[in-house]
């Protein structure tokens, strides 16, 4: 190899001859390659030989780069599995999975709202004040599903007092006749009557905390107290009734056994008249509508035989009396309700009054709220007629007021109908 290009010295660039004998440079030589065994020679340039470098790799580099084993293919296919079920994990808990969790929501949220209630229920039954305590109890005892509320944080002795304080008082007066002037009525041309004025107006009423309708109908001999078709053993819907005595609207009237709010409208409490024929209530003491002969109406505390003592055709309990010759009752106190209400003005016309109450934007009325109703609509007599989920009035089929039952139209004992005027 030619060391001049490549900045190396060969061994034969040195001369040592002058030094050491023959014998003596052999016998280096043979020490120096014992000491420092020389590599055979290679050729200067080596062509490029993929094989022959292939085959030259030590066993190692070649185990390296083998293909994977059956061994090694299984183990790769057990995991594929795995990887294949967390990734369905994590698509979301599956239908049992929502189903429990909309469930727990569901349960948390009426434990939050019960506790809530309840927070409610004690404080207004404690307190703030005793007129907030009684106004709230009453509304509670005037139903006759949640009565039992009142008594969650008041024992039966405070309520009996809180009730006995707000009694209304028993009107046992008779009414001033003289008061009412029925309006004349004049020949029609057909030769029939008619009555001077708007023969049925209907009017919205509005309070602080109730809406409804009034309803003013001129002619009091269109107005009658409906039975239903199986009193004493089942109800009937306000509909069904109107339509039965072919009458235009109506409302509900007198209460009937409901006990925990579950009665079917078949028994019918206090007085009912109906034709002048006395069918409940002979001897039993109640707050009475009665409409006479005349269609004068009559309102006070009477027993069945007492109302037919008035010239009775038509009459129908519950209370208490609102408006006893123009002037408001005393001890109207009670709580906020839906509300049906039976009038009378100086010049004969009827006075049907339906409040909405126990929702949103009219809570209900009062019984004072109810008369001062009445008084402003004119009323010289008025009596409370049976409310609640009861209330209802329909005008030509069609409901006038929102009513605040939650199961729907209850059947009734007693409706008062408007009738049409050719069914006078």
């Amino acid at each position: 190899m030619d060391n001049r290009n490549t900045g190396l010295l060969d061994r034969d660039d040195f001369d040592f001859s002058d030094l050491f004998t023959a014998e003596e440079l052999a016998e280096i030589e043979r020490a120096a390659e014992a000491q420092f065994p020389t590599a055979p020679a290679e050729p200067a340039y080596t062509e490029y030989a993929p094989q022959e470098e292939a085959e030259a790799l030590p066993p190692q580099a070649e185990e390296e780069e083998e293909i994977p084993t059956e061994e090694t293919e299984e183990e790769f296919s057990y995991d594929e599995p795995k990887a294949k079920k967390s990734r369905k994990e994590r698509k979301g808990p599956g239908l049992f999975g929502i189903i429990a969790r909309v469930l727990s929501f569901v349960l948390a949220t009426v434990i939050i709202i019960l506790c809530g209630a309840l927070g409610v229920i004690y404080i207004m039954s404690k307190g703030p004040s005793e007129s907030a305590r009684d106004l709230f109890v009453l509304s509670l005892r005037e139903t006759s599903a949640a009565g039992f509320v009142a008594g969650i944080f008041l024992d039966e002795e405070e309520i009996a007092l809180i009730e006995e304080a707000n009694k209304p008082d028993e009107i046992l007066e008779n009414i001033d006749t003289s008061l009412i002037t029925i309006a004349a009525k004049t020949e029609s041309e057909e030769g029939g009557e008619e009555v001077k004025g708007e023969e049925i107006e209907i009017f919205d009423v509005s309070g602080a905390t109730f809406k409804g309708k009034m309803m003013v109908v001129s002619d009091p001999e269109r107005v009658i107290v409906g039975v239903s078709n199986r009193l004493g053993a089942a109800g009937q819907l306000l509909p069904s009734m109107i339509e039965s005595y072919g009458g235009v609207g109506g409302t509900n009237a007198g209460g009937f056994d409901d006990p925990n709010g579950t009665g079917n409208g078949g028994i019918p409490l206090g007085v009912v008249i109906h034709e002048g024929q006395l069918l409940s209530g002979a001897n039993t003491r109640a707050a009475t509508a009665v409409i006479d002969y005349d269609g004068i109406l009559h309102v006070g505390n009477f027993t069945g035989n007492e109302a037919m003592d008035l010239n009775a055709e038509w009459a129908v309990s519950f209370g208490p009396v609102l408006v006893v010759n123009g002037e408001k009752c005393d001890g109207l106190s009670s709580g906020l309700n839906p509300r049906t209400a039976i009038g009378q003005r100086s010049d004969g016309a009827i006075l049907l009054l339906v409040i909405n109450g126990r929702q949103v934007g009219s809570m209900g009325a009062t019984y004072e709220d109810v008369a001062d109703v009445m008084l402003s609509y004119g009323a010289v007599n008025a009596l409370n007629l049976d409310g609640g989920s009861s209330s209802t009035m329909l005008y030509h089929g069609e409901y006038l007021n929102i009513s605040s039952s939650l199961v729907g139209e209850r059947p009734l004992p007693t409706g008062i109908i408007v009738l049409d005027k050719e069914a006078e």
